[in-house]
């Protein structure tokens, strides 16, 4: 983690870097994935090497943004899952965050799968002022985004414990909090309005009312239904 930290901060590129933790019941798994328009296939290779100790990479999957395929990795025979996301300010990725990590795979062994997805902020997304659009978190370093996945009722004991350890773990992570990721949305996030849209949420409400006075475009955390 503290090697990823220092290959992120380049907040000059339009890169986009992410990584992957994944575990399931038969194994875990660490991915990169790494982005970038007009580069070559071995250019973003050599970027990523510095991230392993022994090869570059285990198994890569060259795409193309014209031509990008489905994911075999986001088809589970699952059907119920809980999300949490947190926006990170960099100082996160710091020497706690390896032990946080493990202590989610260790304290989660019982949930039948669960991702713990980073994707960094980059040059593109920190242009814009945090007031310019919805989105608030400009200059910080990205979303967390952790998932459980099980295969029971979603009231079940399993289903309770993955909601249960899922917060656990990011409370761990919680003075780093800079809000959530409206494209993660958490049904159970207290003070959304705050988390997803900060400051600009007022602004929002007007631009509702105007577009939308009847509300017909609604959910339990649209805009206005607080």
């Amino acid at each position: 983690m503290d090697l990823w930290a220092t290959t992120i901060t380049d907040t000059q590129t339009e890169r986009y870097y992410a990584f992957e933790i994944y575990r399931t019941s038969i194994d875990i798994g660490f991915c990169v994935f790494i982005q970038e328009r007009n580069t070559t296939q071995d250019a973003l290779i050599q970027l990523l090497a510095p991230l392993f100790t022994v090869e570059p990479y285990d198994d890569i999957y060259p795409r193309n943004f014209t031509t990008i395929q489905p994911d075999p990795y986001e088809t589970f025979a699952f059907d119920y899952q809980y999300t949490k996301s947190l926006v990170l300010d960099i100082t996160a990725f710091d020497s706690n965050m390896n032990t946080i990590l493990r202590n989610a795979l260790t304290t989660m062994k019982d949930i039948p799968i669960i991702t713990i997805t980073y994707e960094n902020f980059g040059k593109q997304a920190n242009l814009p002022l945090p007031t310019d659009t919805a989105f608030p978190h400009r200059n910080r370093s990205g979303v967390l985004h952790l998932k459980t996945i099980w295969p029971t009722l979603f009231d079940s004991v399993l289903g309770d414990a993955a909601r249960a350890e899922a917060n656990t773990f990011l409370n761990y992570l919680s003075r780093f909090d800079k809000g959530a990721y409206i494209n993660y949305i958490d049904p159970g996030l207290n003070h959304w309005s705050q988390a997803y849209y900060a400051q600009n949420y007022n602004k929002l409400k007007i631009i509702k009312e105007i577009t939308d006075p009847t509300h017909f475009y609604k959910f339990s955390q649209s805009i206005g239904s607080e």
